[in-house]
């Protein structure tokens, strides 16, 4: 299975990084039973249900010994060619077959279905111990090993050499990952720009075979912790009664500060009250029951009620009495002044009388009703006169009247004082009978006003002592609610000491008892520890291990990549060399992250970057993926190249490139090449250009017993074909290979010609019509033409002298022989034709052979 191979890779690289011993602990866990883990997810927790317990009891063991061996790592494989491969019965082949592949190519040909897939699955087998597509599509690997029909198979034996010697392949995936290059891996990395990031990570793994491992990786979740009892609830519990046990404690340590400090504040009670005063002389202040202090003191004398003021003020009745004289004597001179004309009164109602009468009299006399322009006076005019005169009488009848108002007011208020005056006075010890009220106010009783008079002065300074005590009320009572709110806040200081008392009390006894109650609880909490230790190192053992994990599965791609990019480069403008030069590419920037871009620039622009997957088409996409692939063969400097039907996997406007680069590029030139396609013509392709002396293994379908027909399929090489048939005397078969052979190595000296000397390779051809081809004697001679230039130029000289001396031959081959007119038009069927001249053949094919043979100087 080829997640042992990955994972065992993943476990040497742990220990390399010195990795805790528990995560290689969990390592020995997961490989002990990694096909049950790897059949697991990470959805809905079923990996993480299924390794917890694992985990758990891998902990406990001791790691398991490894073999040193079995990690070390070698860097040489033990052979250098492979030699024959022995399979049978296995997948489409029925019965044993044997491939002899001792030579530096190897050709398979055959259809669709005929068993070229079997035959490089069971080279797959032989090479990794494993084969992908069955791991991939999670397929039991015997079954699927087995053929169909036969019920059973035998695992294929691969023989390679060294040194002359001849030993069998041990399957070791990670040394012969990359001599295999399939056509899915091709196909799939043509694919991958229309791919989501995820998606085109995951297919960047499977063109390096990773996609089995990183989808093992990617089941293991992030954490165990739902799988794994990570509380502490005993401890919990524990840790909260000490908590409370320590508050306890706390609280019967700090008794003496604690009732210092209420000292503290009794006393700045007392200092804010008064400055000086502490708690014990502010307490007696305050007092108690039974023993008063200031504050019962200043109660009782508030307790009692002051007296009211009587508003009896001396000055006042002075006044008043003052004010009655000088109304009363104002009054009596505005009588007398009136009494002193009283005759004048009567003129003045006999004027307003006549005043009265003018409206209605107004041209006559009111009392003789003489006309007025008659009369000698006017009488209106006379009485308006002596209104005026009389106003003055008007004035002091009006003065005595509103004296006379103020007499009586004055009378009044006058009354009012002395009577209150005197209710008041009834009321003073030592003062005697009073004068009554009408003989106090008349002038002569001098001795009882002035009695009067000393009373009131008395009832004044009675006044002005309640004044005194009312003020002096008014600082007890501030001095009362001083006491009252310091009582207060000292009782508030003694019951906050009391529940102080009653709490350091209730803590006393909680801490007696502590001891006594949690004795089973701390053994508990002790067996508590050791589990959750335990559980813990699960946890961190395995974030360890996936930390680890995840990082050597970032690293995957750089250590594969590494080192890529200029052969990478080399090999894929190879495969295009007939892009545009400006299209081919400068730079590549292979990912060595996972989610990187795989970036390019072209030559045209060498400094601006594309994605890759973005930009090219799906065939030089193709083209790249097998470059990379072809890259690391060539990196691990592997003896052999196994090409899974991989050209097949590319467009057909690739396949010149590719198969020049396979047999010239200097990096590949030396490896074993084993190459299996369908395409005939591609086949014929490398024997004409490449190598005429390949063997060639012909695959097809079964003719009804369910085995692939295998045979040895003959050369090629048209030039080995012609040859073959002279011998067999078959002279216009092996005429119409050598018109072949020619058109063949004529392609490839203009080619070349073009490569080496530009100038000379524009040939001038004739056409006998419009849309006629050309006549191959006038390439040649065209051709001829021009290496003759070159050559005579100074262009040309060493190989290409031999092919213009064989050209030449080639042509002058009797000109009208039967042999020169058929390479020219071609052999057709003719009956009773002139037979061709064997000499005539041998001396063409020889012209032919010696081109060809220049080819590889």
């Amino acid at each position: 299975m080829v997640l042992y191979n990955d994972f065992s890779r993943f476990e040497r690289w742990a220990r390399d990084q010195l990795a805790p011993e528990v995560v290689l602990k969990i390592c020995a866990v997961v490989e002990a039973n990694l096909e049950q883990i790897a059949r697991t997810t990470h959805a809905g927790g079923q990996r993480t249900r299924l390794i917890t317990p694992l985990i758990r009891a891998g902990l406990v063991r001791p790691l398991p010994e490894r073999a040193e061996t079995a990690m070390a790592d070698q860097s040489e494989l033990g052979w250098t060619r492979l030699s024959r491969l022995q399979l049978g019965p296995f997948r489409g082949f029925r019965r044993q077959e044997v491939f002899e592949l001792d030579h530096r190519t190897v050709l398979v040909l055959g259809a669709n279905g005929s068993g070229k897939s079997s035959l490089c699955e069971a080279l797959e087998l032989a090479l990794l111990g494993r084969i992908e597509e069955a791991d991939e599509r999670a397929l039991d690997s015997r079954r699927y090993f087995d053929n169909a029909h036969e019920g059973r198979h035998q695992l294929p034996v691969l023989i390679a050499k060294s040194n002359g010697a001849e030993h069998q392949v041990q399957p070791d995936e990670e040394r012969h990952r990359f001599i295999i290059i399939e056509r899915n891996r091709i196909e799939s990395f043509a694919r991958i720009g229309a791919r989501r990031p995820a998606e085109a990570s995951s297919m960047l793994a499977a063109l390096f075979g990773l996609t089995a491992f990183n989808d093992f990786v990617a089941g293991f979740g992030g954490s165990l912790d739902r799988q794994l009892n990570l509380s502490l609830p005993k401890a919990a519990d524990l840790a909260q009664r000490r908590v409370a046990i320590q508050a306890d404690e706390v609280k019967i340590a700090s008794e003496a500060a604690t009732h210092a400090e209420f000292d503290v504040q009794r006393n700045q009670v007392a200092t804010a009250f008064e400055l000086g005063l502490d708690y014990l002389g502010l307490k007696a202040r305050i007092g108690t029951a039974q023993t008063p202090g200031r504050l019962q003191e200043i109660r009782a004398i508030l307790a009692t009620p002051l007296a009211a003021e009587t508003g009896i003020r001396p000055e006042h009745l002075i006044a008043s009495r003052r004010a009655h004289r000088d109304l009363t004597r104002e009054l009596e001179t505005t009588r007398g002044a009136l009494a002193t004309r009283a005759q004048e009164v009567s003129y003045r109602e006999l004027y307003h009388s006549v005043v009265a009468l003018q409206n209605a009299h107004a041209d006559r006399c009111p009392a003789c009703e003489t006309p007025l322009d008659q009369v000698a006076i006017n009488p209106f005019g006379r009485a308006a006169t002596g209104l005026v005169a009389l106003g003055e009488l008007s004035q002091l009848e009006a003065k005595a009247s509103r004296l006379e108002r103020q007499v009586d007011r004055s009378q009044s208020t006058l009354d009012i004082a002395l009577r209150q005056t005197i209710e008041h006075i009834a009321k003073l010890p030592n003062i005697g009978t009073l004068a009554p009220t009408e003989q106090l106010l008349a002038n002569g009783d001098r001795q009882g006003w002035r009695q009067l008079l000393t009373a009131a002065r008395a009832l004044k300074r009675l006044d002005e002592s309640l004044v005194v005590q009312r003020a002096e009320r008014q600082s007890l009572e501030a001095e009362v609610e001083r006491l009252q709110t310091a009582r207060t806040q000292l009782a508030k200081i003694a019951g906050q000491q009391n529940q102080f008392d009653a709490d350091v009390a209730s803590a006393k006894e909680r801490v007696a008892a502590f001891a006594t109650q949690t004795a089973a609880l701390v053994v508990e909490v002790s067996a508590e520890a050791v589990a959750h230790g335990v559980e813990v190192q699960v946890k961190e053992a395995y974030e360890l291990f996936l930390g680890l994990l995840r990082s050597y599965l970032a690293t995957l791609p750089e250590q594969l990549m590494a080192d890529l990019n200029e052969i990478t480069v080399d090999l894929y403008n190879s495969f295009n060399s007939h892009d545009h030069p400006d299209d081919l590419i400068h730079t590549l920037r292979l990912p060595l992250r996972g989610g990187a871009p795989l970036e390019i620039a072209f030559a045209r622009e060498p400094d601006r970057f594309h994605n890759a997957l973005a930009i090219l088409s799906e065939g030089h996409l193709r083209c790249l993926g097998l470059s990379i692939l072809l890259a690391q063969n060539i990196k691990l400097k592997l003896p052999a190249v196994l090409l899974d039907d991989a050209v097949n996997a590319i467009d057909h406007e690739h396949r010149e490139g590719i198969r020049m680069t396979l047999f010239g590029h200097s990096a590949l030139k030396e490896k074993q090449l084993i190459i299996t396609c369908h395409s005939p013509e591609f086949i014929k392709d490398i024997f004409n250009n490449h190598t005429k002396g390949a063997p060639l293994y012909v695959l097809r379908h079964h003719q009804g017993d369910h085995h692939p027909i295998v045979s040895g399929g003959k050369t090629r090489n048209y030039i080995e074909r012609a040859e073959s048939h002279i011998d067999d005397f078959d002279l216009r078969a092996a005429l119409s290979c050598s018109r072949q052979a020619l058109e063949s190595l004529i392609t490839r000296v203009w080619k070349k010609l073009a490569d080496v000397a530009p100038g000379v390779a524009e040939l001038s051809l004739k056409t006998r019509r419009p849309g006629a081809p050309t006549d191959l004697s006038n390439i040649v001679q065209s051709l001829l033409s021009a290496l003759n230039k070159g050559i005579s130029a100074g262009y040309l000289d060493g190989v290409w002298i031999t092919r213009r001396d064989n050209l030449d031959a080639l042509i002058n081959v009797r000109a009208n022989s039967l042999a020169w007119m058929s390479l020219n038009k071609g052999t057709h069927e003719e009956e009773d034709r002139e037979d061709f001249e064997e000499p005539t053949l041998r001396r063409i094919v020889e012209a032919l052979r010696g081109l060809d043979v220049s080819f590889g100087k």
